[in-house]
């Protein structure tokens, strides 16, 4: 069963650890790490428009970017 499924069961009115660790906005059905307000279904890290992984609420993914315009959009340097 995926964790953030579209279909809702049972009852989560919030889950937070510490002040913005881990955040479950039940509203969205979105889950935050590192971040209190999370942009997508799920995201990791959030400073400015730079977010280390995100899930958007169009199932784009997005690596170093809290806006992916592709299913897949990296933003970052190569080497």
């Amino acid at each position: 069963y995926p964790l953030l499924s579209p279909s809702k069961s049972g009852t989560i009115s919030s889950v937070s650890v510490s002040s913005s660790s881990i955040v479950f906005n039940p509203a969205t059905n979105s889950l935050g790490i590192g971040t209190t307000n999370p942009l997508g279904y799920f995201q990791v890290g959030y400073a400015g428009t730079f977010t280390s992984f995100i899930i958007d609420t169009n199932g784009n993914i997005g690596l170093g970017t809290a806006y992916p315009n592709y299913r897949l959009d990296v933003k970052g340097l190569t080497s």
